[in-house]
């Protein structure tokens, strides 16, 4: 069984950096990239029209003229279950939670701490030996 990721962020670094970990770490993983806010409501659409889905939606969300605050409200109205963890430099904890996120994480954080956060989300996944 292979688990899907959503992840949407919009510093290509810092996504190329947090997908490589993951990857290195967790076999059966498939991370699909939504680098800002507009590409991420598109992906949104795609799950509704039943074209793909994910096992967990991973958003930052300063990402220019569309939030991950606001992709994340747009997936609560349209019915989306999926869990929701948003990310941010800066402490928006109690806006992302009473908006629905099922966690929200501050950036900066340790690859280990994103390590146990997908975990979390994804049973049965292999570990790693750090």
């Amino acid at each position: 069984m292979s688990y899907k990721i959503l992840m949407a962020e919009d510093d290509q670094m810092l996504y190329n950096i947090l997908s490589r970990n993951i990857k290195r770490k967790i076999e059966r993983i498939e991370i699909t990239h939504a680098a800002n806010g507009v590409r991420m409501m598109g992906e949104l659409d795609k799950i509704i029209r039943g074209e793909c889905e994910y096992d967990l939606i991973i958003s930052d969300n300063d990402m220019g003229a569309v939030s991950g605050l606001q992709c994340l409200e747009r997936a609560q109205r349209l019915g989306i279950n999926t869990p929701y963890v948003i990310m941010s430099g800066n402490d928006i904890s109690e806006a992302a939670l009473a908006a629905g996120a099922t966690k929200f994480i501050k950036k900066p954080f340790t690859h280990r701490a994103l390590l146990d956060l997908v975990r979390g989300y994804m049973p049965n996944l292999n570990k790693d030996t750090e």
